[in-house]
């Protein structure tokens, strides 16, 4: 009722009527409003509930059954075909196709006709056929374990020889390494004794070079100087009696080799001094203790 009287038409003349005309307060009128609002959301919500359900429920057909499900028993004047007993030396395979082929024959057909139609082969010869793809079926399982075994150890091998050959060409390459160093530092070494000789001739060249040179230096200035010859003597005693008179005078003496026809001799002097004054002042001195010389002059 109460969502039909919006569709019914009021009478102005009625006492509600008139009320409802005369009704002009704005909250009144707002609160009518909502209700009417509410009442349209209502009744949308019922016919789409309708809609969704009323299909479902109006559905009562009943549902079709899948295909017939053909269920054969074996007929009880059914010959079964004899079982050939397995032989001793068999392997577990032949037992096997054996069971394959007992259950085959479980499952003969209902109607088997008692001839074999042509072009069709019989039960008989579909359980002999069964029992040979099973027997082929199991014996072919050792074999392709066999091979499986074989494809791992194969693959296993190859595995080690890669490992192997990775080892050695790490261990080549580790003595290229080693032996590449040990050149290396036998190289340096060599060059270090080179450079290590090199700068001992040098040196020694040098220092040979610098005693030529002080040597054609002392000749040098010794030619240009003045000595005081005391003699030349054969003996060496005598020599040395020369000497020990010279240095009781206070004076400094050298002895110098010397080749003359007459042989070997060994030459007594006095100097170098720079003037000849002064080497004539020393052979003074040298006559005034006995001894006899001369002034040798460049």
């Amino acid at each position: 009722m109460g969502l039909l009287s919006l569709f019914r038409r009021r009478n102005l003349d009625s006492p509600v009527g008139q009320r409802a005309f005369a009704l002009s307060d704005p909250a009144e009128l707002e609160r009518l409003r909502v209700r009417t609002r509410r009442r349209l959301v209502g009744a949308a919500v019922l016919v789409l509930l309708a809609v969704v359900l009323l299909p479902a429920l109006l559905d009562v057909a009943p549902r079709p059954v899948g295909g017939d499900i053909r269920i054969e028993m074996p007929r009880r004047d059914a010959v079964v075909p004899p079982v050939p007993a397995p032989d001793p030396a068999a392997s577990t395979a032949a037992a096997s196709a054996a069971s394959v082929q007992g259950a085959a024959v479980a499952i003969a057909p209902v109607n088997e006709p008692a001839q074999a139609v042509q072009g069709v082969p019989s039960d008989r010869e579909e359980v002999t056929r069964s029992g040979a793809a099973g027997v082929d079926r199991v014996q072919a399982d050792p074999q392709r374990a066999d091979r499986q075994r074989a494809e791992r150890e194969r693959q296993a091998k190859e595995a080690i020889a890669k490992e192997k050959a990775v080892q050695e060409r790490v261990a080549q390459e580790k003595a290229a390494k080693e032996k590449a160093a040990k050149e290396k530092a036998a190289r340096e070494r060599a060059d270090r004794e080179k450079a290590e000789r090199d700068r001992a001739e040098r040196e020694k060249a040098e220092r040979e070079k610098a005693d030529r040179d002080k040597a054609k230096a002392r000749e040098a200035a010794t030619a240009s100087r003045h000595w005081v010859q005391v003699g030349a003597y054969s003996e060496a005693a005598t020599v040395r009696s020369v000497r020990q008179k010279i240095d009781k005078l206070g004076l400094n003496s050298v002895e110098q080799p010397v080749d003359t026809s007459a042989g070997p001799r060994m030459r007594v002097r006095l100097g170098p001094f720079a003037s000849r004054d002064e080497a004539e002042r020393v052979l003074a001195r040298l006559k005034a203790g006995g001894l006899n010389g001369s002034v040798i002059s460049p």
